[in-house]
């Protein structure tokens, strides 16, 4: 229960949702046009023949309409040699997007700075070729299998090999996009997590594509429902990512209790010397006079007890020692010596209350003040919500732009039209991207004055 409740918070405190939704965006405009690039290449190797064939392999995945559509891009050839060169530069540009934000997206939840642009290329390059061995070695086991006669035990390793199938593509991004050093063993339980998620959400959406039939508006349909699949997934990804983290200990909120446990050693380290000092001063003075003369209860009893600690050495010390109280002695010099040890006693404990004084002292001004730290959060609080606010519409504005802008493309235009409507919607998306990032820096500025005139304040009371 304590890690699931760790994994929530993480959740919620690094805003995991909307890393989701621009992983969702970048997946849109990268994955599709590599899956429809992949297969128009094949197309023209294949025919028709191949075309006919995926489309029959995606009949329990994909809607009527999404399957037309498909059909349709495999089999027009007219454009393909245009379209496979820009399809190539959308898709440099869109899969080097695709792994930053992956990329960033780990490193956010594992509470660690990303690496430079080189390291996220090479990341990026080391997932992909793994990804494609792996799924290449486990689909060639896959149709060893597929030889065998049809019935329950075929359909039971047909479901293991595709789970293991999507556990071989996870597991590179697991082990490799976490900017810390993690084993291969800590990266399973996320990976198995998102591939098992990914399973489920395979099944629910045949079940939707069964049931929807003919009820869904065409184009607009299926791309919102690439795009609703592709949401989700990437949130089951975030999930196992969170996930691991939380199991290897690692995290923004992790550092955070470690360094909260680190001050409070600090602070204890800081007092033990002198409570330590303390306690020897008190021993020594106690000694002193246990070798000279037996003290009475009387006076530790005063010395030890709350208010003899905060009182004046006038009202804790007796007119008469207790020691002597009702005695008279014979022996003038043994009087005189047991008065010097009682004095020399109460000069040690006069020594040790100033320094228990200073102690509480350097305490104090080392406590911050509770109502100063009050006010700091506060203020701290205020300025993250109207940034959140000022800040969080933007990743969202951006994705249903580009959202939008796709669909229309593809939904009154065909062929190499198509190709150069999207072509000029990523040059849009991108200005708008650089508008966003535009707004943000302003109002950063903003911030950073708001910041400025807190300081000022607080330097004036």
């Amino acid at each position: 229960m304590a890690a699931l409740r760790a994994a929530t918070a993480t959740v919620r405190d690094e805003n995991v949702t909307l890393l989701t939704a621009g992983i969702a965006y970048y997946a849109f405009v990268s994955l599709v046009p590599l899956l429809l690039l992949t297969l128009g290449v094949a197309s023209l190797v294949g025919g028709e023949a191949l075309a006919d064939r995926v489309v029959d392999a995606t009949e329990r995945t994909l809607t009527p309409e999404a399957r037309e559509l498909l059909q349709t891009t495999l089999t027009a050839g007219a454009a393909a040699g245009g379209a496979t060169l820009v399809g190539l530069a959308v898709l440099t540009w869109s899969g080097l997007r695709l792994f930053r934000a992956l990329d960033k997206a780990f490193s956010q939840v594992y509470g660690v700075e990303g690496g430079g642009l080189l390291d996220e290329l090479r990341d990026g390059l080391v997932v992909l070729v793994a990804i494609g061995l792996g799924v290449a070695s486990v689909a060639a086991a896959g149709g060893a299998l597929g030889r065998l006669a049809p019935g329950p035990v075929a359909a039971l390793l047909a479901r293991l090999m595709s789970l293991l199938t999507l556990v071989v593509a996870l597991l590179p991004l697991y082990y490799v996009f976490p900017d810390v050093s993690i084993s291969v063993r800590a990266a399973l339980p996320g990976t198995v997590l998102a591939a098992v998620g990914w399973s489920l959400l395979g099944s629910v959406f045949g079940v939707y594509a069964d049931l929807a039939g003919g009820s869904v508006y065409g184009v607009l349909g299926a791309a919102l429902l690439v795009v609703t699949w592709l949401y989700v997934g990437a949130l089951v990804v975030m999930v196992g990512a969170v996930v691991n983290a939380t199991l290897a200990g690692v995290g923004a909120d992790m550092d955070a209790d470690a360094d909260a446990n680190a001050d409070r050693q600090v602070q204890q380290a800081s007092v033990s010397p002198l409570t330590a000092m303390v306690d020897d001063e008190s021993g020594a003075g106690t000694s002193d006079a246990d070798e000279s003369t037996p003290v009475d209860d009387g006076v530790t009893a005063a010395d030890d007890s709350p208010s003899a600690d905060r009182a004046g050495e006038a009202t804790d010390r007796p007119s008469d020692p207790p020691s002597m109280a009702g005695e008279v002695s014979d022996d003038p010099e043994t009087d005189a010596e047991t008065a010097e040890s009682i004095d020399a006693l109460w000069t040690d404990v006069a020594r040790l209350r100033e320094q228990l004084d200073e102690m509480e002292t350097r305490l104090d001004e080392r406590t911050v003040s509770r109502s100063a730290l009050e006010g700091d959060l506060r203020r701290y609080v205020r300025a993250r919500v109207r940034r959140g606010h000022a800040r969080g519409w933007g990743p969202y504005l951006v994705l249903l732009y580009g959202t939008a802008m796709t669909l229309g493309a593809f939904f009154y235009l065909h062929g190499v039209w198509a190709v150069g409507a999207m072509l000029v919607v990523w040059l849009s998306t991108l200005g708008l991207y650089v508008l966003m990032v535009l707004v943000g820096m302003g109002l950063g500025l903003a911030g950073g004055l708001g910041t400025l005139r807190d300081v000022v304040g607080r330097l004036r009371r």
